[in-house]
């Protein structure tokens, strides 16, 4: 029985939540896959037993990742579909727009979030800087809300899959294909540049591949106007991004970063994208941003 995404799901929050770290949920993986062997046992049950997480933080993860299930079917003017997927911060349904009778994607904050200011301003501001941007290869904003106390975002649903699908398991691509995405990518944040934002998260999970073939620049919730000094100041010190993508500048928390950080991720993907492997490796986030 391979990892499920829900244990997925289940462990990027313990670890987000610093409940254990990275280096202790890859042991519990590989543990997982010996005992599934054996017999069905879940994530959480074996993070427990090895004394990684509590019963009681056990319990309210689980919790927290079934907050929002009915929730979502109360946002007005949408009819949910099913399920997209889920990270530690979202969980994105397909849905349809009922006044245009088209398929859409929503992308809901759960509840334990939704109490958060911070976490809610941060939700918007992801909306609101995507609804700047109008180009074929960004995912297009639709709207953002809120319906019966959950933030909501609705977006255009893009039927394919991520880049990161596509390197599962070290697959190395084609030169001239990885050419080809990368050069729609930069043209996608060409576009972001020129309307004063910087993404600050581009890596291959975030990179939507059609089943057309068009790719299209995903996930805008880490995305800064350069000018807004404020928020700046605000981050000043602190690492945002995906460690294995990030530029040298947004891991020292620097407050002036432009446009050249998304060229360093971009860089950093394709690198992944032609070897099979991210740049740089190490037992955990800590240790790859040293």
């Amino acid at each position: 029985m391979a990892e499920t995404n829900y244990d997925s799901v289940f462990g990027k929050m313990a670890v987000e939540q610093g409940l254990c770290t990275d280096a202790e949920l890859r042991r519990a993986l590989e543990e997982l896959k010996s005992r599934r062997k054996i017999s069905p046992v879940m994530l959480e049950t074996l993070l427990v037993s090895l004394g990684y997480i509590t019963q009681s933080q056990a319990l309210r993860l689980k919790a927290s990742l079934k907050d929002n299930k009915a929730a979502v079917h109360q946002i007005p003017g949408y009819k949910i579909l099913g399920k997209l997927g889920s990270g530690a911060m979202a969980i994105v349904y397909k849905a349809r727009q009922l006044s245009l009778n088209r398929q859409v994607a929503i992308k809901v904050l759960p509840k334990r979030f939704s109490e958060n200011p911070e976490y809610v301003e941060r939700f918007y501001k992801e909306g609101q800087a995507a609804g700047k941007l109008n180009h074929p290869n960004i995912v297009q904003a639709i709207d953002v809300g809120e319906a019966a106390g959950y933030h909501y975002f609705v977006m255009e649903y893009v039927e394919g899959k991520t880049l990161a699908d596509d390197l599962v398991g070290g697959q190395a691509m084609d030169e001239r294909q990885a050419l080809d995405i990368i050069i729609q990518v930069a043209h996608a944040l060409a576009h972001a540049h020129h309307h004063g934002l910087i993404h600050r998260d581009v890596k291959p999970k975030n990179i939507m591949i059609s089943k057309t073939g068009a790719v299209k620049l995903a996930d805008m919730g880490l995305a800064r106007e350069m000018t807004d000094v404020k928020l700046a100041e605000t981050e000043a010190g602190k690492a945002y991004g995906t460690p294995y993508y990030i530029a040298p500048e947004q891991i020292r928390g620097k407050i002036d970063i432009d446009g050249r950080a998304d060229i360093y991720g971009l860089g950093a993907t394709f690198y992944h994208m032609v070897t099979g492997r991210v740049p740089f490796m190490a037992d955990d986030s800590a240790e790859v941003m040293k």
